[in-house]
C-alpha cells in the first residue's frame, strides 16, 4: 500500500514541475542583410508558478533554391524582465568575421549545454540538408552583432528567466545580419518547468520518507 502512495505522491510532483513543449509554427522569410529582422510573439496562460528551468527549440531553414548561412543571425528572446541572446552570428571570431557557414539549425537551448558560438569545437551533428542539430547552451553574448567575437562577455542566458512569472507574452526576434543566403524562421517552442509549490515538495519529501521506512522494516 506504502508504495502504491509513493508512486501517486512521484507522479503527482510530475505533474506539478512541467508542462508540455509548445510549439509555435512560423515559417516566415527572415529578412535578409536587415537588422530590424522581425519577431513573433505568443501569449502563455495556466501556469500556477514561477520558472525554475527552460529550454528552447528553433527551426531555421534555407529559402528554396538558396543557402542559409549561420554566422549571419542574431536572435533573441524577450519575457517580462527576462531576456537572453540565443544567437549572435555563430562561429565570429577576430580570424573569421563571417562566422559559420553551415545551412540552418534545428537545434534546443538549454541550460547548461556547450556555447553554441564555437559549435564546431564541440563536434556537431547535422540533418540531411546541413542543418545543425542538437542540444546547446545559448551564445549569450549581450553585443552589437557587427562587432561581436567569441571573446565577447556572456551575460543573457537562460538563467534570466528565472523566476519569472511564465505566464504572460514571450516574443522572439530574429535578424539577418549579412548578405549571405536567405532562409525561413521555421518554429520556435518552449518547454518551462515550474518551481514546485510548497505542498507539492512536503508530498515528495513524505513519499521518500515512507520508502525509506518500508524497505527499513522489509
Amino acid at each position: 500500500m506504502i508504495s502504491k502512495i509513493v508512486l501517486w505522491l512521484l507522479c503527482g510532483w510530475t505533474i506539478t514541475a512541467h508542462a508540455d513543449w509548445m510549439n509555435f509554427n512560423v515559417n516566415a522569410a527572415i529578412p535578409d542583410n536587415n537588422p530590424s529582422g522581425f519577431q513573433d510573439t505568443q501569449t502563455l496562460s495556466g501556469f500556477g508558478g514561477g520558472i525554475q528551468s527552460l529550454e528552447i527549440r528553433i527551426a531555421v531553414s534555407a529559402a528554396p533554391s538558396d543557402y542559409a548561412f549561420n554566422g549571419d543571425y542574431y536572435v533573441t528572446l524577450q519575457h517580462a524582465t527576462g531576456f537572453a541572446v540565443l544567437l549572435n552570428r555563430v562561429g565570429r571570431t577576430g580570424t573569421s568575421l563571417l562566422g559559420y557557414d553551415d545551412n540552418g539549425f534545428n537545434i534546443t537551448f538549454t541550460l547548461g549545454g556547450n556555447d553554441l558560438h564555437l559549435y564546431r569545437n564541440f563536434t556537431p551533428g547535422y540533418d540531411s540538408n546541413g542543418a545543425l542539430t542538437g542540444t546547446w547552451g545559448v551564445d549569450g553574448r549581450a553585443v552589437d552583432p557587427d562587432v561581436v567575437l567569441d571573446t565577447s562577455p556572456r551575460s543573457d542566458m537562460l538563467a534570466n528567466f528565472s523566476g519569472l512569472d511564465p505566464n504572460g507574452t514571450w516574443t522572439i526576434f530574429v535578424a539577418d545580419m549579412n548578405q549571405n543566403g536567405n532562409a525561413i524562421f521555421d518554429s520556435w517552442g518552449l518547454n518551462i518547468t515550474i518551481i514546485p509549490e510548497p505542498q507539492a515538495l512536503f508530498l515528495l519529501t513524505l513519499g521518500g520518507l515512507l520508502l525509506l521506512r518500508r524497505r527499513g522494516s522489509g
